[in-house]
């Protein structure tokens, strides 16, 4: 109303009548309504990584493998994770049919809060940023957008989050996946001791919000509902009903013998048994009948009484002839929104990472991994593919693998993290080199010693000298990916790995980092076979094939199954048919080869596929180059 009335004031002013007025008004009125939505609005922010995403395409190159001959692949990948969903676009995504290959994402961004835990723009952003929810939530849409393509219909995400932006992650979340689709906010309680950092809340809890692609009628599983005590038979407010028991059908808690006819049970539920009952090691020997405000019909007493499944019940007479009833195997029910010790959910991360690393603190709050493994048997998926694209220490890797050993799963995992190293590292790191000067003992933050000493860091920093050291790879080592996620990996799963004293998890896992280096230039500039080299990790990992052999003209992939990538998009089709038979003239595994053709085709059990259509958008121009 500011506005109109504004503009209204400012129309006053040209001696315009009240009905030209009136009219500009109700245009205007009309623009402002159309224009306005209800949710979430901010000020989109820029992003340095996307403006340069526009201006290249980024692919994976293979860093490392661990190879067990396991049947289970893992994927870690080392880069911005923004570059890696772009990735991840032409991997777990068919562009054809829209459809996603990932079952359930789950992450856990940086919180946004007063202690700077966001890098944006390879600044810390802080409390006095006037943007700073406006940056965190440009930069969590743009990546939530991109996992959305790649998750399956019935894919799940859940997303860690504290007060700070709860609610706008909720509005956000809203908007990209659609309120109805939202599942629920968990709440998972943290710590039953947590910091006094308030004067009038302790916060035991986080968020953990959840959304599904697509709503469903699938089932989250919660704990099993199992009783410990007899169930009643009986409700106040139920009709009277008639229950005929046929011989053996009862548990009696009586001595053998007659229990004549009469009102039995409770003052509040009186039992009228019909007839007497002869009861004989400990069951009834003959039919009975008994009246009470029962909460089955007679049919479906019968159909439990009769159930072959696991859901059958047994019903039981106390020695007052108080009717109760066992099941043999209740079905699990939905999950509570309340995850706790109750759960098998612990509160212990930190000792749980540190006790990997010989008590070394070596990542600020993590998530414990029987979180993530209860998150993971929630879902109820076979062999789920999980993604976690801000995978910080590898918790979400390390809870895949031990749910498989638990579960007799194949579940694999994908994790995405940089390779960030904090402020105090990249600090301690200078002085142990001998690039800065320790900081002046005893000195007061505020003195002018100790801001002699800040100005000589903030010089190194701004140095060619501190640019270059960054590229190294003794300086690089200590980053999040290789001291702590890489390390963890290593300890789970590699057998000549002796730093961890555990059992080694079955599974492989291979290594990537994104790049970035081929430019959006005219496709004529570009060498048309070193551009397909860079893409055909992404039809390794799509086809989940590991086993590398660079040959002419082609690679092959070998584990369940066999695969071959023609790297040179000029071949015959003849040509492409004649070699993959001869490359495969002994091989009884299925059998694919991806090449410049037009359609897919099946010859002598050989599938023959098109370059996916992202690398064919890539080349077109240049194979026009070329075939002219």
């Amino acid at each position: 109303m500011t506005l109109i009335n504004n503009i209204k004031g400012i129309l006053k002013t040209k001696n315009l009548d009240e009905e030209t007025i009136y009219s500009v008004l109700n245009a205007v009125g009309k623009i402002i309504n159309q224009n306005t939505e209800y949710g979430l609005l901010w000020e989109p922010q820029s992003e340095d990584l996307m403006d340069e995403l526009l201006k290249t395409y980024p692919y994976f190159k293979r860093i490392g493998e661990i190879n067990n001959d396991s049947k289970n692949n893992n994927i870690l990948i080392k880069g911005d994770n923004l570059y890696a969903l772009m990735g991840m676009q032409n991997i777990y995504m068919d562009k054809r049919t829209g459809k996603g290959l990932i079952d359930i994402i789950y992450i856990d961004p940086p919180y946004n809060t007063e202690n700077k835990d966001f890098v944006y723009n390879d600044k810390f952003i802080g409390d006095d940023d006037q943007y700073k929810h406006s940056k965190w939530l440009s930069f969590m849409n743009k990546r939530l957008l991109l996992a959305k393509n790649i998750m399956k219909d019935d894919g799940v995400i859940f997303i860690s989050i504290d007060d700070h932006e709860q609610a706008q992650l909720k509005l956000l979340c809203d908007k990209i996946f659609g309120e109805d689709n939202m599942v629920g906010m968990y709440m998972w309680y943290k710590s039953a001791t947590p910091p006094n950092l308030s004067k009038k809340i302790r916060k035991n809890l986080e968020y953990i919000l959840c959304y599904q692609k697509k709503k469903d009628n699938g089932k989250f599983i919660g704990i099993s509902n199992k009783s410990k005590s007899l169930d009643p038979t009986t409700k106040p407010k139920n009709a009277q009903k008639e229950w005929t028991f046929y011989p053996g059908q009862l548990v009696v808690k009586k001595e053998d013998g007659i229990i004549k006819a009469g009102t039995y049970g409770t003052e509040k539920y009186p039992n009228e048994l019909y007839n007497d009952m002869i009861v004989e090691n400990n069951t009834n020997k003959n039919e009975v009948t008994f009246s009470n405000r029962f909460i089955w019909t007679q049919d479906t007493l019968q159909e439990n009484l009769n159930s072959k499944e696991d859901n059958g019940v047994v019903m039981v007479a106390s020695k007052d002839l108080v009717l109760s009833y066992k099941r043999n195997n209740y079905e699990d029910v939905a999950p509570n929104n309340l995850i706790d010790a109750k759960n098998g959910v612990s509160t212990t991360a930190g000792k749980e990472l540190n006790k990997m690393f010989d008590g070394e603190e070596v990542f600020s709050y993590p998530k414990p991994t029987s979180l993530i493994k209860y998150l993971i048997r929630m879902c109820d998926k076979k062999d789920p593919l999980v993604l976690d694209f801000f995978a910080g220490s590898g918790t979400t890797g390390q809870a895949v693998l031990e749910f498989n050993e638990e579960n007799e799963s194949n579940a694999r995992f994908i994790l995405v993290t940089n390779n960030e190293i904090d402020n105090q590292k990249d600090l301690d790191y200078l002085i142990e080199h001998k690039y800065i000067n320790n900081p002046p003992k005893n000195a007061k933050k505020n003195s002018k010693v100790y801001k002699e000493w800040e100005n000589e860091v903030k010089e190194f920093k701004n140095s060619n000298e501190y640019y270059e050291l960054q590229k190294t790879n003794d300086y690089q080592s200590i980053g999040i990916f290789e001291s702590v996620t890489r390390k963890r990996l290593n300890k789970l799963i590699d057998e000549n790995d002796n730093s961890w004293d555990k059992k080694y998890l079955d599974a492989n896992l291979y290594v990537y980092e994104t790049k970035n280096d081929i430019k959006k230039t005219p496709f004529k500039e570009l060498n048309v076979e070193n551009v397909i080299d860079k893409f055909v990790e992404f039809i390794a990992i799509k086809e989940n094939c590991f086993n590398k052999e660079i040959k002419d003209n082609f690679v092959r992939y070998t584990n369940e199954k066999e695969l071959l990538i023609f790297t040179n998009p000029c071949l015959l089709k003849s040509k492409i048919v004649k070699t993959a038979e001869k490359e495969f003239s002994d091989c009884n595994k299925e059998k694919i080869v991806y090449a410049n053709i037009s359609d897919e085709f099946m010859n002598n059990d050989i599938f023959y596929k098109p370059y996916p259509t992202e690398i064919l958008n890539h080349l077109s121009c240049v194979e026009m180059e070329v075939k002219d």
